[in-house]
């Protein structure tokens, strides 16, 4: 599992804590958490959404879904029981394999709605 702090460039290293996504599937009625494993982290890539990929490792979604699937974009990204991110994208030859984009890049989407929201507010208020 790595684990890492964005702002730092080297601050990603191994650790043993568990990493889980949850999700309910199609024919259960609750949430639950499957375990994945991280298996990488890019920091720089040049789309935020893909700044994690994981791989499922959980026996039990396996068998229910044979990996990542469509509606489980979203679905949280969960380590040591804090939010990391959130699933994005399945890898088309691997579906037990996806990318996942970092909580802090969700977060800095939000803002720059927010400021983009704003100019376009003051721009119809001054036209």
């Amino acid at each position: 599992v790595l684990v890492t702090n964005r702002s730092s460039p080297t601050s990603c290293t191994l650790s043993p804590m568990r990493s889980v996504i949850s999700f309910q599937p199609s024919q259960s009625s609750t949430v639950k958490d499957y375990d994945i494993r991280i298996t990488k982290i890019d920091k720089n890539t040049n789309e935020v959404n893909k700044g994690i990929v994981i791989e499922v490792v959980d026996e039990k979604l396996l068998s229910v879904t044979g990996g990542i699937v469509q509606g489980m974009s979203g679905s949280p990204i969960i380590q040591n029981g804090k939010l990391i991110g959130a699933v994005t994208h399945v890898f088309v030859h691997d579906s037990k394999k996806g990318y996942g984009i970092f909580i802090e890049d969700m977060l800095n989407n939000v803002e720059l709605e927010k400021n983009v929201d704003r100019s376009q507010n003051i721009t119809s208020a001054i036209s």
